[in-house]
């Protein structure tokens, strides 16, 4: 199932790729989930292959005071690490091709997760004690209307 779904974003994405990316940053920041934005610790991602790309949306939380990270698969099997991240600081490549900041950076507990949606969507695991109000946006292509299977 998931092959199929990837296979139906990557031909869905090939020509949405930077209004999709503007369109979630704008509506994002017209939803009521803008108002947490100041003193939020976000955790958002570096997009893979056809994945949304969350950086214009990373921008304006950061402009809005929102504090960044990114996830680091330290080992498998284990929960993720998040750490902070400045938009434009060096990365470098994790497990898996991820890029994730440098191991040097703080460990951070997110409030806010941006997880990047394929067929379903699953809340990471958090290395540290969660706080218990964490919301876990999904991000994806709609394929509404995408008829994938030929009847």
């Amino acid at each position: 199932m998931r092959a199929s779904a990837r296979d139906a974003r990557d031909a869905l994405a090939s020509g949405l790729g930077a209004a999709a990316a503007t369109g979630i940053a704008a509506r994002f920041m017209s939803s009521p989930l803008s108002a947490l934005a100041a003193g939020t610790i976000v955790a958002g991602y570096m997009p893979m292959r056809s994945e949304i790309d969350p950086r214009l949306l990373m921008d304006r939380l950061a402009a809005a005071g929102s504090v960044l990270c990114l996830p680091d698969v330290v080992a498998e099997g284990t929960p993720l690490a998040f750490r902070r991240w400045v938009p434009d600081d060096p990365l470098d490549t994790g497990r898996y091709g991820i890029s994730v900041p440098s191991p040097d950076a703080d460990e951070m507990v997110p409030d806010l997760v941006l997880v990047p949606m394929l067929a379903s969507a699953v809340v990471p695991s958090i290395r540290q004690n969660s706080r218990p109000r964490r919301r876990a946006p999904s991000l994806a292509f709609s394929m509404m209307g995408h008829n994938s299977s030929s009847r």
